[in-house]
Parts: C-alpha cells; structure tokens; sequence
C-alpha cells in the first residue's frame, strides 16, 4: 500500500544556499506537474512570489557572508588550474612528439571550459568538477603518461576545500542571518507547508493519480535534503566534542553537551545536495 504522507523535516536547519536550492527543486517540481492540476494556483503564485523574494534577499547578504578566507581559497584553486594549465604548455613544447601529441589532447579537453578562473563562485565550482571528471573518465591515460595525476588530485582537493568553506561559513560562532533573509525564508517555509498539507490531505481523501505523483517526487528531493542534513549536524557534533574532550584533556566524559548540541540546531548548512539531485547543497 503506498504512504500517503509528504516527508518533512526542520527547513529552518538548512543553510541559505541549500534553502534556496531546495525550494528551487520544489518549485520546479509544482511546474512538473502543474500547479493547475495540483489545485494550489493562488497558493503556488504566492509561494513563487515569496521564493523570488529570498533569492534577492539571499543575493545581497551572501556578499557580506562570503569570508576572507572564502576569497583566499578561491583564489588558491585559481592558481591551481593555472599551474595546470602552464605545465600542459611545457608538455606542448617538448621536444617528444608523443608528448606533445598527448597533451595537446589533454589541451583540447581544457579549452572546452574556458578560463574556469575568470567564472563566478557558483559557476566556477561546477566547472571545476565537470573538468575533472571528464578528464578521469577520458584522458586518464594522457594525464598518468605525463604525470599530471597529481595536479588533477590537488585541483579536485582545492575545489572541494572551497565548497566545504561555503557550506559550512555558518559556525557556531558566526553572526545570525540578516533578519531580512530570516523573514523571507519564514514566509517561504510557511507557504511550502500550505501547499505540502493540502496535497497531502487531497490525495488521502481523493486517491489522484497526479497528486500522488507529485508527493513521490517531493519525498525524494526531501529525503535526500533531510539526511544529508543529519549527516552534517552529526559531523558538527563529532567536531563539538572533539573540541571540548581536547579543552578538558579527555576527563570530561560529557563531550558535546546539551548546550553545544542547541547551538547547531540553527542556521547550519548542508551539502548543495547530492549531484544526481543537485542540491548544493
């Protein structure tokens, strides 16, 4: 017998980042299955208006979030590419022809993206990973004959560094989000349950075959959210009581206690989900 229930969790855990992608991947799945034949039309011009409004909200409070050591990271994995990039051109003038022939493949490859160092933030990150996957799926044998393994490892390394310190910028000690930005998420949380709960309720009551197509997909994006979020408040708790046995040199059995566990209940982020979902997070 199929669950009629929308799987839930705590929204406001989230990360800004990942609360927006998260409501990025509803919205776009109420347009999936349209908001006409789900019946929440006012509901759903409403909720979208209010999604709109967090993302402006979220545009300007990112740039005074992004930390010193955000930019020093970023600027790390640009040196990194570049590096790769220079000892590609070696390759390309050295005096073996099969050398040469090799990493002008290797070159091709890169020119595909561009300068990924010139990109955004968000765009360069993305680059930065398709690059790389695609160059250990397609040219893994040119990369190891010229012993550029270990610059694809340190590019991968340097980027996912830079992710980490993205998601993870919100720490126990960080300032709360602008109020702006709690307000806009609260309205758009609000507006997600009306919706979730009338679906819910129309298709326990009605059997519909739309709607339950619609709580199917809901719950994937929602389960993989809900325990990448636990995976992360786990490993925020490991580190908090790492810290605190370190602090009482192992004799305080408390490790994390109630306090610390509070303090990560709020504001922390996940990862911008599972690729195969994209969140982000």
């Amino acid at each position: 017998m199929e669950l009629k229930k929308v799987i839930r969790f705590n929204y406001k855990n989230l990360s800004n980042e990942a609360h927006k992608r998260y409501n990025e991947l509803i919205d776009a799945t109420i347009l999936k299955h349209n908001p006409v034949n789900l019946k929440i039309e006012s509901l759903y011009s409403r909720y979208h208006s209010s999604y709109l409004a967090e993302i402006a909200v979220l545009d300007l409070c990112f740039k005074s979030e992004l930390t010193e050591e955000i930019a020093e990271q970023d600027l790390s994995r640009d040196n990194t590419f570049y590096g790769f990039k220079k000892s590609i051109g070696a390759a390309l003038a050295h005096y073996d022809p099969e050398i040469r022939r090799r990493a002008g493949k290797i070159e091709f490859t890169l020119d595909i993206h561009g300068n990924i160092a010139r990109k955004n933030y968000e765009k360069e990150t993305a680059a930065i990973d398709k690059l790389t996957e695609e160059l250990r799926a397609n040219r893994m044998d040119d990369i190891e004959f010229l012993d550029l393994e270990p610059w694809v490892d340190l590019l991968e390394h340097e980027n996912q560094k830079f992710k980490d310190l993205v998601l993870n910028r919100f720490d126990e000690k960080a300032e709360l989000p602008d109020l702006r930005m709690t307000n806009a998420r609260k309205a758009v949380d609000e507006l997600l349950r009306a919706i979730l709960n009338y679906v819910e309720a129309a298709f326990v009551a009605t059997d519909d075959v739309v709607l339950g197509g619609f709580c199917r997909d809901i719950n994937v994006i929602s389960t993989d959210f809900k325990n990448k979020l636990a995976q992360h408040q786990g490993r925020l708790k490991a580190k908090a009581a790492k810290k605190d046995d370190k602090k009482t040199g192992g004799q305080d059995d408390k490790g994390a206690d109630g306090q610390g566990d509070e303090e990560t209940k709020e504001g922390e982020g996940v990862p911008e989900p599972n690729e195969n979902v994209n969140t982000g997070i």
